[in-house]
Order: C-alpha cells, then structure tokens, then sequence
C-alpha cells in the first residue's frame, strides 16, 4: 500500500523536478490530484487503497506536508474546509498534538511536518498572512 506523506514527497519531487528544469511534458495537475485518492469528501487517510482506510490511523506528519503539499498549489479551500477540522483531531493543548488521533505520544518528527505545513499555508494565504 501507499501512504499519504510518501505521496506527498513524491508529488513535491516531481514539482521541483519541473519547476528547475525538468520536463514539462507532464501534466502536474493529474500528479498532484492523486492526494485526493487517498480522501472521501472531507476526511483524508493515511493509507491507499480504501479498504485500508482507518481515519484514527493518519499520523501527523502526514496531515502536516498534506498542508504543505496542498499550499504550495494553492488549494487554501481544501485546507479551510476538510483538514482544519480533522486537524483539530490531533490537538492536546497549546503547541502539543498527538501522533495519531488514537495515540497520544508526542513526536517532533511529527511535529516539524505540521510546522511546515501550517507556515506556508499561513505565509502563502494573502487572506492569512502579513506580508508588508
């Protein structure tokens, strides 16, 4: 099976590959929604295919570069409307977010790929962020 951040890794490398030079024969559209395999509607999971999916099972770290992932191609709505609430499954208290909706540990890991997700989602949203 596929995982989510192994997906997004993927999707990135291609983006970078493309955008310093490598083929453009590709369209990146196509490569890019393949993140919206791994959801229904308004929850995403860690694993493809469907018949492994277990929403208690996301990691963080996958959530996190999701929001990366989906920020650097703009989709602000998706992040707004779907993961904002699945994210606030995660929460513990101010700064700290569980592994696992279903397993409390605390992992730094974890915790950077949210970071980086949440600051180009916030530094890349015009509605969001304080650039002047």
């Amino acid at each position: 099976p596929n995982d989510l951040v192994h997906a997004c890794y993927v999707i990135e490398g291609i983006r970078d590959f493309q955008e310093h030079g490598g083929t453009k024969n590709l369209n990146f559209s196509s490569v890019h929604n393949h993140l919206f395999s791994f959801s229904t509607a308004s929850i995403f999971f860690e694993h493809y295919p469907k018949n492994l999916w277990q929403e208690e099972r996301v990691r963080l770290w996958s959530i996190g570069m999701l929001i990366y992932s989906l920020s650097v191609n703009h989709d602000f709505e998706e992040i707004e409307q779907n993961i904002s609430s699945q994210l606030s499954k995660f929460y513990l208290s101010p700064g700290q977010y569980r592994f696992r909706i279903d397993d409390d540990r605390i992992m730094i890991r974890q915790h950077a790929h949210l970071i980086l997700g949440l600051s180009y989602f916030i530094y890349n949203n015009d509605r969001l962020s304080n650039k002047n």
